[in-house]
């Protein structure tokens, strides 16, 4: 064989051998769904002063979730409350709903349920990627750091 062809086939070899041609089929992008490891963002509005124990105490949140993973949608957002008695340790549990603002989640603490001197709260919010995000932070594995408000019998 000639010289001219080898150099010439060689360097047809070399093109061929660099890092494969990326296409779009159409699919979602594995590089994309890769970065989606942020869990949502809640921030969780706190309930000032004391509440009176005859009205329902509303409970609003903000949940964002990372702009750039459009494939990971928000599951659920849930509002956990219990009263302060000795010995409580178990969460009442209610689904938050959507509010009137974007990313507005709202719930509600029934008057029933406000039965001692203050009550403890948390917000969890969960995405399609498996992220559970707890506000305040570990609120749910320790009552300490739940979210407390005073009950008024006024």
């Amino acid at each position: 064989m000639n010289k001219k062809y080898i150099l010439v086939l060689s360097a047809v070899v070399a093109a061929c051998a660099s890092e494969p041609v990326k296409y779009d089929d159409g699919g979602p992008d594995p590089i994309q769904e890769q970065k989606c490891e942020d869990p949502p963002e809640v921030d969780l509005e706190e309930v000032e002063g004391s509440q009176a124990s005859s009205a329902d105490v509303a409970i609003s949140t903000y949940v964002y979730l990372d702009e750039e993973c459009e494939n990971v949608t928000l599951v659920g957002v849930k509002l956990y409350y219990q009263q302060s008695t000795a010995g409580s340790e178990s969460w009442e549990e209610d689904s938050m709903v959507p509010g009137q603002n974007p990313d507005e989640w709202r719930g509600t603490i029934p008057s029933f349920a406000l039965g001692s001197a203050y009550m403890r709260y948390y917000v969890a919010a969960s995405d399609s990627a498996g992220h559970v995000t707890v506000v305040p932070e570990g609120a749910d594995t320790d009552t300490l750091k739940a979210n407390i408000f005073n009950i008024s019998t006024q």
